[in-house]
């Protein structure tokens, strides 16, 4: 498949975690005593240069958790997008990851609230309504798309698809549904039911698909790429983001949607994820212990904070939406964009509704800008999935924890109502925690979106770049943690990271308890079946043989949780090899772009013929 150059857009949305009963405004616009609102950014936390997080920073809005809930069935991480609203302007198809169902209801009637239950652990994800008022739902966990008929609420089909479905969109000149699947598998299926009717590889890591301008559009999750499929043609057409060193690189994009455009009637595509700060071997390392950091923050100024900052990106204007922690959804108007910040479900003062105005005048000559938005709140609510209802009047937002469907007006942004949706709490500490914003702006999902890894190397002040490692089916039995071992069991992990790094509070024993149980929860990534079983077979023979690789990637978790030099620049930790086909680049600087890349090199001095490094990159990618 050939890939050309073509234009990105990346969008940041923010998703919102929990949230108990604070005293904080009720949602809509804040007064002009609401917290820093004087200052649209706020006092910059990084403002002594020690970047995200480090000794001597404290949160200014720090999260606030009540007290310690777990759950016998842990929460899915957030993923957030999982509603959709009919053509109609008023019926909503909403999708309970946590609790695994759909509802389907009327937003102006409480009463028209009906469900429809899935199997445990399917985790639906988006949805997507086609022409005859069926809604299409991927279930990310179940590996299928199920297919409600609206009217009676009754699923018509399921139909396995992959085992990772991520993106789905509806095409009504072919009545077709297409699945973006994370394996890479695009998947085209008739709306009305009946098997697949083409499928093509396209790239690992795929998450969302929109229809536009004649074709597909599709986006990757941790690079934040956007691919352009032309209609009948396998040709796909990538191009970068532009990056300024003061604003960064996209990194991981958590929400495509197909967005009216300002002008004209071409669909355009809008994006909502995140930035990694630019790095180099000339940028200053800040005067401070135990950071992350990428460029020197020294102005003060939101937009060049570091660590992993909110981005929406619509059309050729990338916007650093400063409060949008965890871009999870985001939706639009030709006049509004409206972003999920799931990050401040806990936080007191932090909204979780935020509206940007599009082609604002005093940016239409900026191509990177700083916007704040017009915040809003929403009190006793976990919002994860925004949409425009009702020609753009009304906005629904849908909470997880309690599960309840929010309707805010379009132009006050104050709430009008909201509907009940199910009454057994899905709350758990650790998945709060996990997704919290610490208090300067980021949250442990910010560098481990989905419980996985964002790609990147951060540089730590006190031990140069270190690579994100990926917390799917890879924490329990692994202690110690972090690359050099530093970190003896989740306490310590806790305090290292939350408290010091992220500048996050105090978390009390059973609170890190708590979350030491939801991250051994976390279940491997679901794999592809492998196209090449003889291949496979061969790379496991090898691996447990000749290549010796066993000697240190053993035992269910494949690694001996100790620290070896194998010649990569130090001794680190064995890293365990669960889901590592998901989380290129690899060691711990990020040098290695893949497993092969990897063993050709000569991993651990040892040179091994082409044939069996084949054979075991085959074997590897089924852990």
């Amino acid at each position: 498949m050939t890939r050309r150059n073509i234009g990105l857009f990346v969008v940041t949305a923010v998703m919102v975690g929990c949230m108990p009963d604070y005293s904080v405004p009720r949602l809509g616009r804040s007064s002009d005593s609401d917290d820093d609102r004087s200052d649209p950014f706020g006092e910059d936390p990084n403002a002594d240069g020690t970047g995200p997080g480090g000794a001597g920073t404290s949160p200014s809005f720090p999260p606030a958790f009540g007290a310690t809930v777990r759950q016998a069935e842990a929460p899915p991480p957030l993923s957030g997008g999982t509603m959709s609203v009919a053509a109609d302007g008023v019926t909503v198809v909403a999708a309970d990851p946590d609790r695994d169902r759909v509802y389907l209801l009327d937003f102006r009637t409480a009463g028209s609230l009906r469900t429809v239950t899935l199997a445990p652990h399917d985790e639906p994800g988006r949805v997507v309504i086609d022409a005859a008022s069926r809604a299409h739902v991927a279930l990310r966990n179940g590996g299928a798309v199920v297919t409600i008929d609206i009217a009676t609420a009754t699923i018509l089909y399921r139909r396995d698809v992959c085992a990772a479905p991520r993106g789905i969109a509806y095409e009504p000149t072919t009545d077709l549904v297409h699945v973006a699947c994370a394996g890479g598998e695009l998947v085209a299926m008739p709306a009305a039911g009946g098997p697949e009717v083409k499928r093509r590889m396209i790239t690992r890591d795929l998450r969302d698909v929109v229809v536009v301008q004649g074709g597909l559009t599709l986006s990757t999750f941790r690079e934040a790429a956007v691919l352009r499929l032309q209609a009948d043609s396998d040709i796909v057409i990538e191009q970068p983001s532009p990056t300024l060193l003061s604003f960064g690189r996209p990194r991981v994009a958590w929400r495509m949607i197909a967005a009216p455009p300002p002008t004209g009637d071409e669909a355009e595509v809008m994006v909502a994820g995140q930035k990694a700060p630019e790095d180099g071997p000339d940028v200053p390392v800040p005067p401070a212990p135990a950071a992350y950091y990428g460029q020197e923050n020294t102005t003060k100024d939101p937009c060049s904070a570091n660590g992993p900052g909110p981005v929406l990106r619509d059309r050729n204007e990338s916007l650093h939406v400063p409060d949008a922690v965890l871009p999870v959804d985001v939706a639009a108007t030709r006049d509004w964009m409206v972003v999920v910040a799931a990050g401040n479900g806990h936080t007191p003062g932090k909204p979780q509704l935020i509206f940007v105005r599009r082609a604002a005048a005093v940016r239409s000559t900026q191509t990177f800008a700083c916007d704040a938005g017009e915040p809003t709140y929403a009190p006793n609510a976990q919002l994860t999935s925004v949409s425009f209802a009702q020609n753009g009047t009304r906005v629904v937002a849908l909470s997880r924890e309690p599960a309840a469907l929010l309707v805010v007006d379009a132009e006050t942004h104050q709430e009008v109502s909201r509907i009940a949706l199910a009454v057994e709490s899905r709350e758990d500490t650790g998945h709060a925690i996990f997704h919290s914003n610490s208090g300067v702006g980021l949250a442990c999902a910010s560098c481990h979106p989905d419980g996985r890894d964002d790609g990147h190397a951060w540089r730590s002040v006190e031990l140069g770049p270190r690579r994100t490692s990926s917390l799917l089916g890879t924490v329990a039995n692994t202690a110690p943690y972090h690359w050099n071992g530093e970190a003896k069991d989740m306490r310590a992990l806790a305090q290292l990271t939350f408290q010091t790094r992220m500048s996050g509070p105090l978390l009390a024993v059973d609170q890190t308890d708590a979350m030491d149980g939801w991250l051994r929860a976390l279940r491997a990534p679901t794999l592809s079946k492998p196209t090449d079983a003889a291949a496979v077979s061969r790379g496991k023979a090898a691996f447990e043989g000749a290549a010796t690789c066993s000697s240190c990637h053993s035992g269910p978790m494949r690694t001996s949780n100790a620290s070896v030099d194998v010649q990569t620049g130090g001794t680190f930790q064995v890293p365990s090899l669960i889901g590592v086909s998901w989380r290129a680049p690899h060691l711990h600087d990020g040098s290695a772009p893949s497993v092969k890349a990897l063993l050709e090199r000569g991993h651990g001095g040892a040179k091994r013929p082409a044939a069996q490094i084949s054979d075991l990159v085959s074997f590897v990618n089924t852990l």
